[in-house]
């Protein structure tokens, strides 16, 4: 019975010993906000959710204590969504991750004085549909000197600490909301498909001047068994320019057509018809694709991948359609199915010019 209420005793001591040997310190707010912000904190990593150890703090006795910030990770997200007062919905999520926060303290005996510092190392990233986007790293640090019985000097430092990552984010958000395409709020589009000079090596569409024979620069190869043969597609150049949050995207439209890899054996009025509505179903094809550019809902961290799967997808189309208008006319040898293709391209051209001109003005 004695053994066991010593063994009692001692567990009580060591128990209470031990909850003495820390000292919390809790976060607060300053009275500060940041106001109509276009962000919000949404999730921390530090896998210290129930307390963050800072490090070793003397009490007024001169003994050590494990200073502790209570609520851990929890209590910084918590202090982190008090401070940013959202108008709006805001459109950029942050997720922060604490790298490093350490406190030390030492004792001078030449002042009396506890003198000490705590660090701070912060990433903050923007969260999306895919992948964690590193945005920008914090990095501070605050000195303080104190009396023996001025522990509350310390719980200043240590917000204070906090509060300076939150201003700095803030600042940086900021500032960079205006340049930086990776904060963009929108995508705004703008199509340019525009009439252009020839090139030596390429033949670019105009209505105003159709194709000729003349055109056509390769040499015919003497075993194929077609007349005349033409290489034509469309290709994109893009650029983006960022202005008061928004990112202004240009999609430049190329419709063209490469005398170097297109020949005739037999020039005639009726071939040259037909090497033309391949050139007409090019353009057709563009004038689809810009009414699909105009459709999409562009997301600021995906509107490249956005524009070229649509890209894509309209370069399959085209020669799949291409295909079909050269097997259902023979390659043009078929003077009654060359009519019907000749009065559909017509008739899909002028239609999906009307389309996009329609939807453009909307």
């Amino acid at each position: 019975m004695r053994t066991c209420f010593l063994f009692f005793f001692w567990f009580i001591f060591i128990s209470t010993n031990s909850i003495a040997q820390k000292k919390e310190f809790t976060l607060r707010s300053n009275g500060e906000y940041f106001l109509e912000r276009n962000y919000e904190y949404v999730q921390i990593d530090n896998g210290q959710e129930e307390g963050i150890q800072l490090g070793v703090i003397y009490d007024q006795n001169g003994q050590t204590r494990t200073a502790v910030l209570k609520g851990g990770t929890n209590g910084v997200l918590s202090l982190f969504q008090e401070k940013v007062k959202n108008g709006n919905t805001p459109q950029q999520k942050i997720k922060i991750e604490i790298s490093r926060v350490v406190l030390t303290e030492s004792y001078n005996s030449a002042t009396k004085l506890y003198e000490g510092d705590i660090e701070l190392k912060m990433k903050f990233y923007l969260l999306g549909k895919a992948d964690p986007i590193a945005l920008t790293d914090y990095l501070g640090s605050l000195s303080y000197r104190r009396s023996a019985n001025r522990s509350n000097q310390v719980q200043f430092v240590v917000n204070s600490i906090f509060h300076k990552a939150l201003e700095y984010f803030d600042s940086w958000q900021k500032i960079q909301s205006e340049g930086n395409p990776v904060l963009a709020s929108k995508v705004k589009l703008k199509i340019l498909d525009e009439i252009r000079e020839n090139k030596t090596d390429t033949v670019f569409y105009n209505p105003e001047n159709p194709l000729v024979w003349s055109d056509f620069k390769d040499s015919p190869p003497s075993l194929s068994d077609f007349n005349a043969s033409i290489f034509t597609s469309f290709s994109i150049d893009e650029s983006s320019i960022m202005v008061d949050g928004y990112l202004y995207h240009t999609v430049d439209i190329k419709t063209y057509m490469l005398p170097k890899q297109s020949w005739v054996k037999t020039p005639s009025d009726y071939g040259i018809a037909h090497e033309r509505l391949h050139f007409d179903l090019v353009k057709i094809q563009v004038n689809k694709f810009k009414q699909k550019l105009l459709e999409l809902a562009l997301d600021p961290q995906f509107y490249t991948a956005e524009i070229y799967e649509a890209y894509l997808d309209a370069l399959r189309e085209l020669a799949k359609k291409q295909e079909l208008y050269d097997q259902e006319t023979k390659n043009g040898l078929n003077p009654e199915q060359q009519k019907k293709w000749s009065n559909l391209i017509e008739h899909e051209l002028k239609t999906s010019n009307e389309n996009f001109k329609e939807k453009i003005s909307k």
